[in-house]
Parts: C-alpha cells; sequence; structure tokens
C-alpha cells in the first residue's frame, strides 16, 4: 500500500520491476500498483517529490528534505521470531522494529545530536501504514478462521507494536504522525477464492462478513490506543487513518463509481 521501491531492492525479481506495475507514473516502477499509491498523492499535496525509498541508495541523499520511504510491501507489524509463536512464516523477513532502525540509522544521518532532530522534524510528517495486515493476512491465507484468531493473542501483539513503534518515532521528535487502520481484508480475491466453497457469511457486497468484521475490531483497537499515545503527548498531533470507512464509501457508491456484479466486486468499466 505505501512501497515505492524497497521490497524491490530487496527481491531484485521481483514482480514490480514488470508491467503494468509503474506503467502510468514514468520512473517509478517498484509500486504494487500502476499508478500513484496514497503516500504519492500526500507528497503531491505538499508539492514535494515522490518518496525515495530508503533501500535505493543510487538516489542522491536530499538530507531529509522531500522525506524518505521506508515501507516494504508484505512487512509485517511482528518480528519473525513473534510470527514463529503463532506457528506463522512472514511473506519477508522484515517487520516494523526492522524499518524503524533503519530510521534510526537515517536520522544520524540527518541530525547531529536529539535537540537538533527535533528542530529538522518539526514540520515532518510520519506515516505508520496499516502495520498489522500482513500479520493477519498471513494467518488467514494459512487457513485460520475468524474464531482461531479471535482466540490467538496476535491482535493485541499488532496494536502494541504499532502504539510502541509511535512512541519510538515521537522519542525521536516526530510532532505530527499518522497512523493508518486497515480496509476489508474480507473482499480480498485471494480469500473470497481460498474460501469460495464454505459456509462464511457474505455481505451484500459478497464479501466475507466475519474478517471484515475482525479489521473493524482491530481498527477500534486501534483507536484505543491512539487515545492513549495523545493523553501520554498531548503536544504531539496524532491522526488516524480511516482507510475503511473510505473503501465503504466505495463500496456503497459502486454504482456510481463503475460497473458492479456480486461475483467480482467491482469491475471496471
Amino acid at each position: 500500500m505505501s512501497d515505492t521501491g524497497n521490497a524491490m531492492h530487496l527481491t531484485p525479481n521481483a514482480s514490480e520491476f514488470n508491467a503494468p506495475y509503474g506503467r502510468s507514473i514514468k520512473d517509478a516502477k517498484g509500486r504494487y500498483s500502476d499508478g500513484f499509491l496514497v503516500i504519492d498523492y500526500f507528497a503531491k499535496a505538499a508539492c514535494l517529490p515522490l518518496l525515495n525509498p530508503y533501500l535505493n541508495k543510487d538516489v542522491k541523499d536530499t538530507h531529509g528534505h522531500g522525506g524518505v520511504n521506508f515501507a516494504v510491501a508484505g512487512a509485517t507489524a511482528l518480528p519473525r521470531e513473534d510470527l514463529k509463536k503463532f506457528n506463522l512464516q512472514p511473506f519477508m523477513n522484515i517487520s516494523l522494529d526492522i524499518q524503524l532502525q533503519w530510521w534510526g540509522n537515517y536520522a544520524k544521518s540527518l541530525c547531529n545530536n536529539s535537540k537538533d532532530c527535533k528542530e529538522k522534524l518539526k514540520s515532518s510528517l510520519f506515516s505508520i501504514e496499516a502495520m498489522g495486515a500482513n500479520d493477519y493476512l498471513i494467518a488467514m491465507l494459512r487457513g485460520k478462521t475468524i474464531e482461531e484468531l479471535k482466540k490467538m493473542d496476535l491482535v493485541s501483539q499488532v496494536i502494541k507494536a504499532n502504539e510502541e513503534g509511535v512512541r519510538k518515532i515521537i522519542g525521536y521528535g516526530a510532532t505530527q504522525v499518522l497512523v493508518t487502520g486497515y480496509l476489508h481484508v474480507g473482499c480480498a480475491p485471494s480469500l473470497l477464492a481460498m474460501r469460495s466453497n464454505s459456509s462464511d457469511a457474505r455481505d451484500q457486497f459478497g464479501c466475507l462478513k466475519d474478517y471484515n468484521d475482525f479489521i473493524k475490531n482491530h481498527n477500534d483497537l486501534l483507536r484505543e490506543a491512539i487515545s492513549r499515545l495523545r493523553k501520554e503527548h498531548p503536544d504531539v498531533h496524532i491522526l488516524i487513518g480511516d482507510y475503511y470507512t473510505a473503501m465503504q464509501s466505495v463500496l456503497d457508491n459502486h454504482q456510481k463509481l463503475g460497473k458492479y456484479t456480486k461475483t467480482s466486486i467491482l469491475i471496471e468499466k
């Protein structure tokens, strides 16, 4: 959802090198999209260049001007060792703590000291995008049912990882932090295909209702965590990005936005 090329540098033969990825943005491959990502629209709205991936060492260091992207497609909120406790194998050995280590290394080249860092970062926006989505998706694609997921301690661990991640960023001097929830995993084609013969309840759009409710619960718990962080740091602007409501608006207005059938969710005109 946010990776602008880091996964491509970790796996040189990745599909993001090839069409249709990046075809509508000149020299912007490395996205799991043929167009702009949400993070690209943020940059465009702020009249900034598109974010360079941290792992692209060929890009000239801008000393923080314009921003740097540490997102990796497939990254998890929890490290590999913690996921193994749930008998889960991550897509990639990249987790939020590793991304925060990257930021720490980058900050050393950006700032002379803690005071300098706080001064340089006072107008910066930090974004933690849908961390935990891959943790859940890994479990779901392994066939875990919603009831099994509820019995696991996975959700609370994911929320804790997000909360601690925000604290670490604030510790570096961040004063504006955006944390986004996740959207309708129950509408994901991979899950719909895998559970096509199941008796799972479906909503009016043909999506897996229990799976979407599971994500709504994650988003609610994330809001509670953000509320705690706001009380801890009243001088920091901590925002919530509500992707779920935005996606629900697309579904609710599908007749205005595209051709729709219950077997295909949304079909481009």
